[in-house]
């Protein structure tokens, strides 16, 4: 199950509760939570509270300056029930396509970015598809279009669920949910996650420094895939494809002229 935010970030008139977390998505496998968001663990105007509103705690991407300093979010948090400049959705569509192969898709952008002269665009698409047989394959797609006037650099995390196991291989990463009531299916067939973009020079680190909050109080330490790029020029644009699936299906980034 994924699911994906597109909605603004809070009422007009409430923006107590608000979190920069537009395009963000979560991913539940067998009812696990396979990538989700850091959630909300208190109230207060501390590091922590601040922290769970940004961007970086969540699944999406955040635009940073290249001569270091802390990221932007999409919509400005403070405080502890502080927003300002909240990041409004735009460009919204969706779908459903195929037979056999059947497609849901939602394609969105947000205005977080235009006061850098930036844009965020993502497009998700989730696919499950009849194979014949007892465990359908599973694929869910997500293009990332960033486009800036502006020398800026992208950060884009992918926070793990509590538990899961996240091991390299040759082409990115197996991912397996920590549940000794899993299927032995499920544990000699990972799903494979792999982070494709047109960049050389964009760097992948994998590190505990991340934690979820499934309710008040509570916050466990998991782990998050980071990936960056300092990119420092004006006028320039990235496409970032992350493809999460249970194949044994590689997949590569082609540009088309």
């Amino acid at each position: 199950v994924s699911q994906s935010r597109y909605a603004p970030p809070c009422p007009p008139d409430l923006p107590a509760h608000a979190h920069s977390d537009c395009l963000s998505f979560d991913v539940y496998w067998r009812g696990e939570p396979l990538i989700v968001e850091t959630g909300t663990s208190k109230y207060g105007s501390d590091s922590t509270r601040q922290r769970e509103r940004g961007t970086l705690a969540h699944n999406t991407i955040t635009l940073t300056p290249i001569e270091g300093g802390y990221p932007f979010d999409q919509t400005q948090v403070w405080g502890s029930f502080r927003a300002a400049r909240k990041a409004q959705p735009k460009l919204i569509t969706s779908g459903s396509s195929g037979n056999q192969s059947l497609w849901h898709w939602v394609s969105a952008s947000h205005s977080g970015y235009d006061w850098l002269k930036a844009n965020h665009h993502r497009w998700l698409g989730c696919s499950e598809i009849d194979s014949g047989v007892s465990n359908n394959q599973f694929i869910l797609i997500v293009l990332d279009w960033i486009q800036s006037k502006s020398p800026l650099g992208w950060i884009h995390r992918l926070h793990l669920g509590p538990g899961v196991i996240c091991r390299e291989n040759q082409h990115g990463w197996n991912l397996e949910v920590d549940n000794r009531g899993s299927k032995k299916n499920d544990r000699e067939n990972p799903l494979r996650l792999q982070l494709l973009t047109y960049s050389s020079d964009a760097s992948t680190s994998v590190d505990n420094d991340s934690w979820y909050s499934p309710c008040f109080g509570s916050r466990h330490s998991r782990l998050v895939l980071t990936s960056r790029r300092l990119v420092g020029e004006f006028n320039w644009s990235e496409m970032i494809c992350t493809v999460l699936t249970n194949s044994d299906a590689q997949f590569m980034l082609n540009a088309v002229s």
